[in-house]
């Protein structure tokens, strides 16, 4: 932006967004920019605990809403970006296999003994994003062209 717009306080207000999601301000979805007028609607919220613990919140819906599960029972939720159906991936065959891997991962870094406690497990998929929600192309997180 900087090589673009001399003004700093303008070239914050252009930064802000690409930099919140990491992304390219050249080619990061536009859609973003509703975090500045929603901020300024309805006010700027942050969790009790920080940013560590909305991640914990959101990753375990039964700290908030222990109806989610069985009694004694936790829900785990992991989100793992993927490629949209355009990258020609076969989820019908990858999905469980990409599961099972960060499955694999957790219980290797921070979950040890995870799958001994799982009783059950669903996948959600880009066809998932496509058929259920539809998503072009099974995209999460906006147009794909």
């Amino acid at each position: 932006v900087s090589k673009y717009v001399r003004d700093p306080r303008l070239r914050q207000v252009l930064s802000f967004h690409p930099l919140l999601v990491g992304g390219n301000p050249f080619s990061t979805t536009s859609i973003y920019t509703l975090i500045a007028f929603l901020e300024r609607k309805w006010g700027v919220h942050f969790p009790i605990g920080g940013t560590g613990a909305l991640v914990k919140g959101l990753h375990r819906p039964t700290a908030t809403d222990p109806s989610l599960a069985p009694p004694g029972c936790e829900a785990f939720y992991v989100l793992s970006p993927v490629p949209n159906l355009s990258s020609g991936t076969d989820w019908a065959i990858e999905a469980e296999p990409y599961r099972a891997r960060i499955q694999s991962f957790l219980e290797r870094t921070i979950l040890p003994g995870l799958g001994e406690a799982v009783v059950t497990s669903r996948v959600s998929t880009p066809l998932d994003f496509q058929d259920r929600l539809l998503s072009y192309r099974g995209a999460a997180f906006g147009f794909v062209w």
